[in-house]
């Protein structure tokens, strides 16, 4: 919002479920003596990956928020709350989980055939 780019349209959603890119859906009216706050607009912001971002969103909620007790997100009408932003850090040991060495050639591989893709752009490189 203050750098006045535009963001992707389907980007937020407001609470009829039209999707937009009007961040005031996110923010409402922002004035120059304070800063931009989700919790003062009516819509959201919309989980990327559709049903596994939402997912994905979800569960780091949940670990990230519930789980360490810095609390979720919160609802709209929880707007005295303060936000809170918990990290929940996993650690594996991957000679546990990789008893047979496969994790290296079957990441190699996925990546292989990931990067095969045809790029979104004619010169591009899929990342």
């Amino acid at each position: 919002q203050k750098g006045g780019k535009p963001i992707p349209q389907g980007s937020l959603i407001g609470p009829d479920g039209a999707l937009g890119n009007d961040p005031l859906l996110l923010y409402g009216e922002v004035t120059p003596d304070r800063s931009p706050n989700p919790r003062d607009g009516a819509g959201a912001l919309r989980a990327m990956g559709e049903h596994k971002g939402s997912g994905l969103a979800f569960l780091c909620e949940m670990l990230a928020g519930a789980l360490t007790g810095s609390g979720c997100a919160g609802t709209l009408d929880e707007r005295s709350r303060p936000i809170c932003n918990g990290m929940l850090s996993i650690y594996l040991a991957l000679e546990f989980f990789d008893s047979d060495h496969g994790f290296a050639q079957e990441a190699r591989q996925y990546i292989e055939f990931f990067k095969s893709s045809r790029p979104a752009e004619a010169n591009g490189e899929v990342l």
